[in-house]
Protein backbone atom coordinates (compact mmCIF):
# COMPACT_ATOMS: atom_id res chain seq x y z
CA UNK A 1 0.00 0.00 0.00
CA UNK A 2 1.18 3.28 -0.56
CA UNK A 3 0.02 6.71 1.05
CA UNK A 4 0.86 9.77 -1.25
CA UNK A 5 0.11 12.91 0.65
CA UNK A 6 0.20 13.31 3.96
CA UNK A 7 -2.69 16.12 4.99
CA UNK A 8 -4.20 16.65 8.50
CA UNK A 9 -7.17 14.82 8.53
CA UNK A 10 -5.38 11.58 9.94
CA UNK A 11 -3.70 13.69 12.92
CA UNK A 12 -7.17 15.46 13.52
CA UNK A 13 -8.92 12.08 13.42
CA UNK A 14 -6.71 10.63 16.16
CA UNK A 15 -6.92 13.44 18.50
CA UNK A 16 -10.83 13.22 18.29
CA UNK A 17 -10.41 9.31 19.55
CA UNK A 18 -7.63 10.63 22.55
CA UNK A 19 -8.95 10.65 25.88
CA UNK A 20 -8.11 13.91 28.79
CA UNK A 21 -6.11 13.36 31.39
CA UNK A 22 -8.50 13.24 34.06
CA UNK A 23 -10.34 9.85 32.82
CA UNK A 24 -6.31 8.56 33.49
CA UNK A 25 -6.94 10.11 36.49
CA UNK A 26 -10.03 8.83 37.38
CA UNK A 27 -8.73 5.23 36.75
CA UNK A 28 -5.24 5.66 39.28
CA UNK A 29 -7.67 6.57 41.80
CA UNK A 30 -9.68 3.37 41.21
CA UNK A 31 -6.60 1.10 40.59
CA UNK A 32 -5.23 2.31 43.85
CA UNK A 33 -8.03 1.61 45.34
CA UNK A 34 -7.92 -1.65 44.84
CA UNK A 35 -4.84 -2.24 45.78
CA UNK A 36 -5.01 -0.11 49.28
CA UNK A 37 -8.06 -2.94 49.80
CA UNK A 38 -5.70 -6.09 49.56
CA UNK A 39 -3.41 -4.45 51.67
CA UNK A 40 -5.31 -3.04 54.49
CA UNK A 41 -5.49 -5.05 57.95
CA UNK A 42 -8.54 -7.05 57.04
CA UNK A 43 -7.27 -8.79 54.15
CA UNK A 44 -7.09 -12.46 53.84
CA UNK A 45 -4.18 -11.90 50.90
CA UNK A 46 -2.31 -9.00 53.00
CA UNK A 47 -0.12 -11.72 54.26
CA UNK A 48 1.03 -13.12 50.96
CA UNK A 49 2.01 -9.29 49.66
CA UNK A 50 -0.28 -8.49 46.84
CA UNK A 51 1.58 -6.50 43.84
CA UNK A 52 -0.84 -4.48 41.69
CA UNK A 53 0.03 -2.95 38.32
CA UNK A 54 -2.10 -1.99 35.21
CA UNK A 55 -1.24 -3.50 31.90
CA UNK A 56 -3.17 -3.41 28.26
CA UNK A 57 -4.55 0.04 27.15
CA UNK A 58 -4.10 2.17 29.99
CA UNK A 59 -0.55 0.84 30.41
CA UNK A 60 0.41 1.33 26.91
CA UNK A 61 -0.96 4.84 26.48
CA UNK A 62 -3.53 3.68 23.34
CA UNK A 63 -6.97 4.01 25.12
CA UNK A 64 -9.27 5.62 23.32
CA UNK A 65 -13.28 6.60 23.89
CA UNK A 66 -15.55 4.10 23.46
CA UNK A 67 -17.81 4.22 20.21
CA UNK A 68 -21.37 5.09 22.46
CA UNK A 69 -21.80 7.70 25.55
CA UNK A 70 -22.78 3.73 26.93
CA UNK A 71 -19.65 2.32 26.54
CA UNK A 72 -17.22 1.95 29.08
CA UNK A 73 -13.19 1.94 29.43
CA UNK A 74 -10.76 -1.39 29.95
CA UNK A 75 -8.94 -0.76 32.98
CA UNK A 76 -6.87 -4.15 33.45
CA UNK A 77 -5.08 -5.14 36.56
CA UNK A 78 -2.62 -8.16 37.30
CA UNK A 79 -2.86 -9.02 41.10
CA UNK A 80 0.47 -10.91 41.94
CA UNK A 81 0.26 -13.01 45.02
CA UNK A 82 3.26 -14.43 46.32
CA UNK A 83 2.26 -18.15 46.94
CA UNK A 84 3.89 -20.90 44.54
CA UNK A 85 2.24 -23.26 42.79
CA UNK A 86 3.06 -25.93 45.31
CA UNK A 87 0.82 -24.26 47.94
CA UNK A 88 -2.43 -22.94 45.90
CA UNK A 89 -4.48 -24.31 43.38
CA UNK A 90 -5.44 -21.91 40.27
CA UNK A 91 -9.17 -22.43 42.08
CA UNK A 92 -7.87 -21.27 45.37
CA UNK A 93 -5.71 -18.33 44.32
CA UNK A 94 -8.71 -17.20 41.94
CA UNK A 95 -11.19 -17.65 44.87
CA UNK A 96 -9.08 -15.95 46.82
CA UNK A 97 -9.01 -12.70 44.93
CA UNK A 98 -12.14 -13.11 44.04
CA UNK A 99 -13.57 -12.78 47.46
CA UNK A 100 -11.82 -9.87 48.38
CA UNK A 101 -13.30 -8.17 45.08
CA UNK A 102 -16.50 -8.72 46.35
CA UNK A 103 -16.18 -7.18 49.80
CA UNK A 104 -14.72 -4.36 47.95
CA UNK A 105 -17.97 -4.12 45.65
CA UNK A 106 -19.98 -4.35 49.00
CA UNK A 107 -18.08 -1.94 50.88
CA UNK A 108 -18.41 0.45 48.67
CA UNK A 109 -22.22 -0.32 46.93
CA UNK A 110 -21.20 -1.41 43.26
CA UNK A 111 -24.61 -2.32 42.36
CA UNK A 112 -23.38 -4.46 39.54
CA UNK A 113 -22.21 -8.30 40.81
CA UNK A 114 -18.77 -8.99 40.67
CA UNK A 115 -18.52 -11.20 37.07
CA UNK A 116 -16.19 -14.17 36.65
CA UNK A 117 -14.21 -14.69 33.25
CA UNK A 118 -12.06 -17.80 32.40
CA UNK A 119 -8.92 -15.61 34.06
CA UNK A 120 -9.91 -12.69 35.77
CA UNK A 121 -12.45 -10.87 37.87
CA UNK A 122 -14.57 -7.98 36.43
CA UNK A 123 -15.62 -5.05 38.37
CA UNK A 124 -18.29 -2.55 37.08
CA UNK A 125 -17.91 1.09 37.71
CA UNK A 126 -21.33 3.04 36.75
CA UNK A 127 -21.19 6.50 37.53
CA UNK A 128 -20.11 9.68 35.87
CA UNK A 129 -17.02 7.47 34.14
CA UNK A 130 -18.01 3.79 33.10
CA UNK A 131 -15.16 1.84 33.61
CA UNK A 132 -14.50 -2.63 33.08
CA UNK A 133 -12.09 -3.09 35.69
CA UNK A 134 -10.74 -7.07 34.75
CA UNK A 135 -8.28 -8.16 37.70
CA UNK A 136 -5.96 -10.83 36.57
CA UNK A 137 -4.85 -13.59 39.61
CA UNK A 138 -1.56 -14.67 39.26
CA UNK A 139 1.55 -15.75 41.12
CA UNK A 140 5.35 -14.99 40.39
CA UNK A 141 6.87 -17.73 38.00
CA UNK A 142 9.69 -19.18 39.42
CA UNK A 143 13.04 -18.07 37.65
CA UNK A 144 15.00 -20.75 35.89
CA UNK A 145 17.33 -21.08 33.15
CA UNK A 146 14.40 -21.52 30.62
CA UNK A 147 12.27 -18.75 31.78
CA UNK A 148 14.93 -16.71 30.93
CA UNK A 149 15.63 -17.86 27.73
CA UNK A 150 11.66 -17.20 26.79
CA UNK A 151 11.82 -13.77 28.04
CA UNK A 152 15.44 -12.48 26.74
CA UNK A 153 15.58 -8.98 28.49
CA UNK A 154 12.06 -8.80 29.52
CA UNK A 155 11.51 -10.36 32.99
CA UNK A 156 8.43 -10.41 34.75
CA UNK A 157 6.92 -13.80 33.68
CA UNK A 158 3.79 -15.11 36.36
CA UNK A 159 1.47 -17.75 36.20
CA UNK A 160 -2.06 -17.14 35.29
CA UNK A 161 -4.95 -18.99 36.18
CA UNK A 162 -7.49 -20.10 33.82
CA UNK A 163 -10.67 -22.33 35.04
CA UNK A 164 -10.93 -24.13 31.61
CA UNK A 165 -8.16 -26.17 32.55
CA UNK A 166 -8.46 -29.87 33.49
CA UNK A 167 -6.19 -29.51 36.40
CA UNK A 168 -7.84 -25.74 37.28
CA UNK A 169 -8.66 -27.50 41.43
CA UNK A 170 -5.81 -29.57 41.73
CA UNK A 171 -2.11 -28.42 42.90
CA UNK A 172 -0.09 -28.53 39.95
CA UNK A 173 2.90 -26.86 38.76
CA UNK A 174 1.48 -26.76 35.57
CA UNK A 175 -0.15 -23.36 34.91
CA UNK A 176 -0.31 -20.59 31.78
CA UNK A 177 2.25 -18.24 32.01
CA UNK A 178 2.04 -14.81 30.76
CA UNK A 179 4.22 -11.58 30.92
CA UNK A 180 2.13 -8.25 31.31
CA UNK A 181 5.95 -6.22 32.42
CA UNK A 182 7.61 -7.25 29.95
CA UNK A 183 5.17 -6.84 27.25
CA UNK A 184 4.63 -3.55 28.72
CA UNK A 185 8.55 -3.03 28.51
CA UNK A 186 9.21 -4.50 24.71
CA UNK A 187 5.96 -1.87 23.78
CA UNK A 188 7.71 1.35 24.96
CA UNK A 189 11.44 -0.15 23.43
CA UNK A 190 9.20 -0.04 19.78
CA UNK A 191 8.13 3.85 20.82
CA UNK A 192 11.43 4.99 20.44
CA UNK A 193 13.17 3.16 17.61
CA UNK A 194 12.77 6.68 15.56
CA UNK A 195 16.09 9.59 15.84
CA UNK A 196 13.46 11.71 16.95
CA UNK A 197 13.15 10.19 20.30
CA UNK A 198 17.06 10.34 20.44
CA UNK A 199 16.68 14.16 21.46
CA UNK A 200 16.54 15.81 24.97
CA UNK A 201 13.03 16.35 26.01
CA UNK A 202 12.00 18.30 28.45
CA UNK A 203 15.51 18.91 29.32
CA UNK A 204 15.58 15.15 29.99
CA UNK A 205 17.24 12.03 28.14
CA UNK A 206 14.45 9.84 26.52
CA UNK A 207 15.70 7.23 29.25
CA UNK A 208 14.54 9.37 32.21
CA UNK A 209 11.06 10.42 30.41
CA UNK A 210 8.61 7.55 31.17
CA UNK A 211 6.52 6.13 28.40
CA UNK A 212 3.49 7.12 29.79
CA UNK A 213 4.09 10.78 29.17
CA UNK A 214 4.53 9.90 25.35
CA UNK A 215 2.09 10.24 22.59
CA UNK A 216 4.36 8.52 19.80
CA UNK A 217 3.56 7.71 16.34
CA UNK A 218 2.87 4.25 16.87
CA UNK A 219 0.37 4.83 20.09
CA UNK A 220 -1.34 6.89 17.75
CA UNK A 221 -1.37 4.74 14.90
CA UNK A 222 -2.75 1.87 17.28
CA UNK A 223 -5.64 3.80 18.29
CA UNK A 224 -6.73 5.25 14.78
CA UNK A 225 -6.64 0.75 13.48
CA UNK A 226 -8.37 0.36 17.19
CA UNK A 227 -11.30 2.97 16.58
CA UNK A 228 -11.60 1.12 12.82
CA UNK A 229 -11.91 -2.65 14.45
CA UNK A 230 -14.73 -1.17 16.58
CA UNK A 231 -16.40 0.30 13.92
CA UNK A 232 -16.04 -2.47 11.96
CA UNK A 233 -17.05 -4.75 14.52
CA UNK A 234 -19.80 -2.33 15.91
CA UNK A 235 -23.03 -5.13 15.96
CA UNK A 236 -20.61 -8.55 16.23
CA UNK A 237 -17.89 -7.12 18.79
CA UNK A 238 -17.06 -10.64 20.27
CA UNK A 239 -15.54 -11.20 16.66
CA UNK A 240 -13.59 -8.29 16.47
CA UNK A 241 -9.47 -8.79 16.35
CA UNK A 242 -8.32 -8.67 19.75
CA UNK A 243 -6.46 -4.98 20.93
CA UNK A 244 -3.41 -7.36 21.97
CA UNK A 245 -3.31 -8.60 18.83
CA UNK A 246 -3.31 -5.10 16.79
CA UNK A 247 -1.11 -4.04 18.86
CA UNK A 248 1.88 -6.24 18.77
CA UNK A 249 1.78 -6.45 15.09
CA UNK A 250 1.75 -2.58 14.56
CA UNK A 251 4.72 -3.00 16.88
CA UNK A 252 6.42 -4.86 15.00
CA UNK A 253 5.75 -3.44 12.11
CA UNK A 254 6.35 0.00 12.85
CA UNK A 255 9.85 1.32 11.26
CA UNK A 256 10.15 4.26 13.63
CA UNK A 257 8.67 7.00 11.02
CA UNK A 258 8.04 10.22 12.86
CA UNK A 259 4.87 11.27 11.05
CA UNK A 260 1.36 9.40 11.59
CA UNK A 261 0.76 8.85 7.95
CA UNK A 262 3.87 7.61 7.15
CA UNK A 263 3.65 5.11 10.17
CA UNK A 264 0.07 3.78 9.32
CA UNK A 265 1.59 3.45 5.81
CA UNK A 266 4.44 1.46 7.39
CA UNK A 267 2.15 -0.52 9.64
CA UNK A 268 -0.18 -1.71 7.52
CA UNK A 269 2.39 -2.70 4.53
CA UNK A 270 4.11 -4.99 6.78
CA UNK A 271 0.92 -5.90 9.56
CA UNK A 272 1.38 -9.43 9.35
CA UNK A 273 5.32 -9.88 9.55
CA UNK A 274 4.47 -11.05 13.11
CA UNK A 275 2.30 -13.89 12.59
CA UNK A 276 4.08 -17.47 12.01
CA UNK A 277 2.36 -20.32 9.66
CA UNK A 278 2.29 -22.88 12.93
CA UNK A 279 2.65 -23.57 16.72
CA UNK A 280 1.96 -20.10 18.22
CA UNK A 281 0.32 -17.64 15.66
CA UNK A 282 1.36 -14.67 17.19
CA UNK A 283 3.68 -15.52 20.02
CA UNK A 284 4.18 -12.97 22.78
CA UNK A 285 7.76 -11.11 22.36
CA UNK A 286 8.90 -11.39 25.77
CA UNK A 287 7.65 -14.83 26.39
CA UNK A 288 7.31 -17.29 23.47
CA UNK A 289 4.74 -19.86 25.26
CA UNK A 290 1.85 -17.25 25.13
CA UNK A 291 0.03 -17.15 22.15
CA UNK A 292 -1.86 -14.23 21.76
CA UNK A 293 -3.90 -15.47 18.72
CA UNK A 294 -4.67 -18.84 20.93
CA UNK A 295 -8.35 -18.10 19.76
CA UNK A 296 -8.15 -18.55 16.61
CA UNK A 297 -7.18 -22.28 17.32
CA UNK A 298 -10.62 -22.43 18.88
CA UNK A 299 -12.45 -20.28 15.96
CA UNK A 300 -11.42 -19.96 12.87
CA UNK A 301 -13.96 -17.54 11.60
CA UNK A 302 -11.75 -14.87 14.19
CA UNK A 303 -8.22 -15.60 11.81
CA UNK A 304 -10.79 -14.97 8.54
CA UNK A 305 -12.42 -12.14 10.15
CA UNK A 306 -9.09 -10.45 11.28
CA UNK A 307 -7.67 -10.48 7.62
CA UNK A 308 -11.00 -9.40 6.23
CA UNK A 309 -10.61 -6.42 8.55
CA UNK A 310 -7.48 -5.99 7.54
CA UNK A 311 -8.09 -5.51 3.82
CA UNK A 312 -10.89 -3.03 4.93
CA UNK A 313 -8.64 -1.01 7.31
CA UNK A 314 -6.32 -0.76 3.87
CA UNK A 315 -8.53 0.55 2.24
CA UNK A 316 -9.93 2.76 4.27
CA UNK A 317 -7.09 4.51 5.72
CA UNK A 318 -5.27 4.72 2.56
CA UNK A 319 -8.31 6.88 1.17
CA UNK A 320 -8.82 9.11 3.95
CA UNK A 321 -5.12 10.37 4.18
CA UNK A 322 -5.56 10.65 0.61
CA UNK A 323 -8.77 12.73 0.06
CA UNK A 324 -8.78 15.83 -1.11
CA UNK A 325 -11.77 17.57 -0.52
CA UNK A 326 -13.12 17.88 2.98
CA UNK A 327 -16.56 17.13 2.27
CA UNK A 328 -14.76 13.57 1.10
CA UNK A 329 -12.84 12.89 4.41
CA UNK A 330 -15.74 14.01 6.76
CA UNK A 331 -17.69 11.14 4.87
CA UNK A 332 -14.67 9.12 5.32
CA UNK A 333 -14.45 9.36 8.81
CA UNK A 334 -17.75 9.52 9.70
CA UNK A 335 -18.18 5.77 7.83
CA UNK A 336 -15.32 4.12 8.76
CA UNK A 337 -14.38 5.25 12.04
CA UNK A 338 -17.94 6.90 12.89
CA UNK A 339 -15.79 10.45 14.02
CA UNK A 340 -17.64 13.26 12.99
CA UNK A 341 -15.19 16.02 11.32
CA UNK A 342 -17.79 18.07 10.47
CA UNK A 343 -17.92 20.57 13.74
CA UNK A 344 -15.43 22.57 11.83
CA UNK A 345 -15.34 24.44 8.43
CA UNK A 346 -12.06 23.25 7.78
CA UNK A 347 -9.37 20.61 8.92
CA UNK A 348 -6.86 22.57 11.22
CA UNK A 349 -3.54 23.44 9.65
CA UNK A 350 -0.87 21.49 10.20
CA UNK A 351 0.85 23.93 12.96
CA UNK A 352 -2.52 23.88 15.23
CA UNK A 353 -2.43 20.26 14.95
CA UNK A 354 -1.13 18.33 18.05
CA UNK A 355 2.30 17.72 17.37
CA UNK A 356 3.21 14.06 15.25
CA UNK A 357 5.77 13.25 17.49
CA UNK A 358 6.16 12.76 21.13
CA UNK A 359 4.38 15.03 23.78
CA UNK A 360 5.34 15.32 27.14
CA UNK A 361 2.64 15.84 29.61
CA UNK A 362 3.40 17.99 32.59
CA UNK A 363 3.03 15.39 35.87
CA UNK A 364 1.08 13.29 34.59
CA UNK A 365 -1.25 10.61 35.94
CA UNK A 366 0.52 7.19 36.47
CA UNK A 367 -2.13 4.15 36.54
CA UNK A 368 0.19 1.72 35.42
CA UNK A 369 2.67 2.54 38.18
CA UNK A 370 3.87 -0.25 40.33
CA UNK A 371 4.07 0.17 43.70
Amino acid sequence: MLIETEIPVLDELQHRLDIPASYYEKSVERYKAIGEWLCREASTVRDFAPDIYSHGSFRLGTVIHPLSREGAYDLDLVCCINLNTGEVSQKDLKQLIGREIELYAERFSISAPVDESPRCWRLDYADELSFHMDILPCVPRPTDVRAQAQEGAYSGSVLITDNRLSNYAQLSPQWLTANPLGIGSWFESRCITTHLFEAKMAQKSIAEVPAYTWKTPLQKAIQVLKRHRDRTFRDNPEFAPSSMIITVLAALAYKGTVTLTDSLNDILSDFTAGLTSRGCRLPNPTNQEEDFAEKWKLRPALETNFFSWLAQARSDIMNLATVQRFSESVSLAKKAFDVDLAGRQQLRPSSELPATGPTVIVSPPKPWERK
